[in-house]
């Protein structure tokens, strides 16, 4: 997993608001394709299961892949992008085969 410069400014950002420098990522069923990235902070995990993640240390902060995920997120850039007044962080992933029209979920 990589994660671009503007990317991590933005995560660094919401983390020192949050008080929180952990995040989770994994995929979860959902929508028309299949399934859904799943990203957000990490408070739920427990200390007990912290061996089964795949743990990414970048900087500051650190990312917890979900087991079950790791696989089809080896490769995923995390980054993110402005559009117009929108602004969100994009999955920029080389084994998606399909994605839903409306941009919410993924298939591999």
């Amino acid at each position: 997993m990589k994660i671009t410069d503007i990317a991590y400014e933005k995560l660094l950002e919401r983390s020192k608001k949050e008080g929180n420098k952990n995040f989770r990522l994994g995929l979860v069923p959902n929508g028309c394709a299949g399934f859904e990235y799943d990203f957000d902070f990490a408070h739920d995990i427990q200390c007990s299961s912290l061996q089964d993640y795949w743990t990414i240390y970048e900087k500051e902060l650190v990312i917890f892949i979900e087991p079950l995920s790791y696989a089809y997120l080896t490769t995923v850039v995390l980054d993110y992008q402005t559009n117009g007044l929108n602004e969100e962080f994009k999955f920029v992933n080389p084994q998606e085969t399909m994605a839903c029209g409306c941009g919410q979920s993924v298939g591999f």
